[in-house]
């Protein structure tokens, strides 16, 4: 095992102790201290930069210098810069703020990165001026009163509920904010800056915007999705600056392009792969042609809503389901009893079950095997205890399973679009990240394994949490990054996959709970 040693990030006053031969990069994210790499740690657009206050670190390597080569001497690239013996670094951030400073008794100046999903709300708390997150907080959309989907909400929008739809995501907004602050909102006013991202209907939505473009095929891009000068978000906020990532077309969001910074892709060098699994699955590729983009409706079963013992990633939520010789193995978020399944939950849940042989290929749920005594019926319908106690269980049902088929189908399909569009090959690929609200415990064997993700890329799956909220968080806390964002969405294109005539057969046919591979970029099994 590797020797270990403190590495301090100042002015955060936050301490790790980091592997020697890691890089400083990896030992801020393990901090909570944001430093921006829109490039993946490739070395190539400096935003990365730290200043070695105290001890030293191993000498830059040939990228680095490279990089280096236009920047002060004492600057180094944390992607890059590795660990070789206790050190205190400062990250280097050009920020400019048109907001007043916070002049309340806490002293702490603040920014804020908003998730604004359909199901969910996330936000998180970021010092200034450290760069430290201080907190984070997820909520339901209150706007699901009024349909579980996007296309819900905008025929709601265009009946006459717009205004309602406008509050109902204020609030939202402002509750995530509130349960990131510690569910009080005490630090609330010391917030001088805000940045939100979110899929094209839910910003548009949130700001009173016509959404009729949204409603109908050919889809379009909504007008005016600037933040007016008052509104729900604006009575509510009044003394804080606002901003959107901006969406990049009909049902591609701001949450995508937020992704696309987090995720380290600016400016890749080979073909990468960002597949954003939420209510709406957004498909991102970027080769040397360019950003493609896509997206499809998945339904809210992956962010642990529209199933029977479902909820968020937090607390209480089961994460993990595997077996440990002949037992299920459940892992709780925070300890403590079972209380619902989160988006990761249901995955290996149905994985687990899938490799028993209590799921079948088709979805179909069957009782006889090595946990036949945890099944019974809920109601009419066939259903899963994952705990001792099947009184109070909470439960997977036949209707979870068929459930989440439609959604994973609908990413695979919406994957397989895009290959074949692009017309890039798999072995070609060097990353396929995915991002959502799952916490830190998605397995990407059971995604490749029920046919979420294409068996072909397996070796190079990486999961990387929800990066429209990193993202989001990240363009709050360094002002200068958006402009990195737009820049590299120039000429941005986008595959419309409601026009096209291979996406419902390819749809159904992903429904099948089994491995598919993706072959010349060519959907096929």
């Amino acid at each position: 095992m590797a020797a270990r040693v403190p590495v301090t990030f100042v002015p955060a006053d936050a301490t790790v102790w980091a592997a020697v031969g890691s890089t400083v990069l990896s030992a801020a994210r393990s901090a909570g201290v944001i430093i921006a790499a829109p490039c993946g740690g490739r070395g190539v657009c400096g935003s990365c930069g730290v200043i070695v206050v105290d001890g030293a670190l191993e000498p830059p390597d040939d990228i680095e210098r490279s990089g280096l080569s236009s920047a002060p001497s004492n600057i180094r690239l944390a992607c890059r810069a590795r660990i070789s013996s206790a050190v205190v670094v400062r990250p280097v951030v050009s920020q400019t703020y048109s907001s007043s400073q916070s002049g309340h008794a806490s002293g702490q100046a603040l920014v804020a990165g908003i998730d604004l999903g359909t199901t969910t709300v996330s936000a998180v708390i970021v010092g200034r001026d450290s760069g430290m997150e201080l907190g984070r907080g997820t909520v339901a959309n209150i706007q699901q009163s009024r349909g579980a989907d996007v296309l819900s909400r905008v025929s709601a929008a265009m009946g006459g509920a717009g205004s309602e739809l406008a509050n109902d995501a204020s609030n939202s907004v402002i509750a995530a904010l509130m349960s990131a602050c510690g569910n009080a909102g005490s630090c609330i006013d010391d917030i001088d800056r805000v940045v939100l991202a979110g899929n094209t209907a839910m910003h548009a939505l949130l700001i009173g915007a016509e959404v009729s473009t949204l409603a109908s095929a050919p889809f379009s891009l909504p007008r005016g999705l600037e933040l007016p000068l008052s509104g729900p978000l604006r009575d509510a906020l009044p003394a804080v600056e606002i901003e959107f990532v901006m969406p990049i077309a009909s049902f591609v969001g701001g949450d995508t392009a937020a992704g696309l910074l987090a995720a380290g892709m600016i400016g890749a060098q080979s073909p990468e792969i960002l597949v954003d699994i939420g209510t709406n699955a957004e498909i991102l590729a970027v080769t040397s042609l360019g950003v493609t983009v896509a997206s499809a409706p998945a339904g809210p079963a992956f962010e642990g809503f529209g199933i029977s013992s479902g909820g968020p990633w937090g607390q209480g939520a089961i994460e993990q389901v595997g077996a440990k010789g002949d037992d299920l193995r459940i892992v709780v978020a925070g300890g403590g009893e079972p209380e619902w399944l989160c988006g990761s939950g249901l995955l290996g849940a149905i994985a687990t079950l899938r490799r028993a042989g209590h799921i079948n290929a088709d979805g179909l749920m069957v009782s006889a095997g090595p946990w036949s005594d945890r099944f019974t019926h809920v109601g009419d319908i066939l259903g899963f205890a994952l705990s001792s106690d099947k009184a109070s269980a909470p439960f997977l049902l036949q209707t979870d399973v068929r459930s989440f088929q439609m959604a994973k189908a609908a990413v695979a399909a919406g994957i397989a679009a895009v290959f074949a569009h692009v017309g890039i090959k798999a072995k070609s690929v060097s990353r396929l990240v995915v991002s959502g609200g799952f916490g830190s415990t998605l397995d990407p064997g059971d995604l490749v394994e029920l046919g979420v993700l294409p068996e072909d890329l397996h070796d190079r799956i990486e999961s990387a949490g929800n990066t429209s909220l990193l993202g989001a968080a990240m363009i709050a806390f360094d002002p200068g990054l958006m402009q990195e964002v737009e820049r590299s969405l120039s000429g941005v294109r986008h595959i419309e996959l409601a026009q096209d005539a291979q996406f419902t057969a390819s749809y159904v046919s992903h429904t099948a709970l089994e491995p598919f591979k993706l072959k010349r970029g060519i959907f096929g099994q």
